[in-house]
């Protein structure tokens, strides 16, 4: 391999690791902002005794769930990329970013197969985020019923 096309990989898993840093610190901004926007619309609810806004709140979990899916799927190839270089590229003894931060707090992969990889505890937080948005709806419902809520 020639200096240039060792440079070339080098260029390409550096700016892979400023893609993937870039698009977490986009979801991480997303998914505040979509809290602050449930939070206020629930608080205004509280403060109006609207059922209705309490509807349009349980829009901003299924937002962060679908904001988190399409990072995720545009994560996949940038994660896959530098995982390659690392394993193909990279002594055994020098360090591996990717492959170290992969392995331990994000996603899970089969050494030998890198299409594999699969976010780990996405089930748990996707379940977490549909049981606050269909929460917001059921007491949207029992707030009208039992204590005569408006709706719309």
């Amino acid at each position: 391999m020639s200096k240039n096309e060792f440079d070339l990989i080098i260029h390409q898993y550096q700016e892979g690791i400023i893609t993937f840093r870039t698009q977490i610190s986009l979801l991480i901004q997303i998914i505040t902002v979509l809290v602050v926007g449930n939070i206020t619309v629930v608080g205004f609810a509280f403060q109006n005794i609207s059922s209705t806004l309490l509807f349009v709140g349980a829009v901003f979990p299924i937002a962060i769930i679908i904001a988190s899916r399409l990072t995720k799927k545009l994560m996949n190839p940038i994660i896959e990329n530098c995982l390659e270089i690392e394993q193909k590229y990279l002594s055994k003894e020098s360090p591996k970013l990717i492959h170290g931060f992969a392995s331990k707090i994000l996603i899970k992969y089969d050494n030998e197969s890198i299409s594999k990889i699969n976010f780990t505890n996405s089930r748990i937080f996707r379940n977490i985020f549909y049981l606050i948005s269909i929460g917001q709806i059921l007491l949207g419902f029992l707030l009208h019923y039992y204590f005569n809520w408006y709706i719309i």
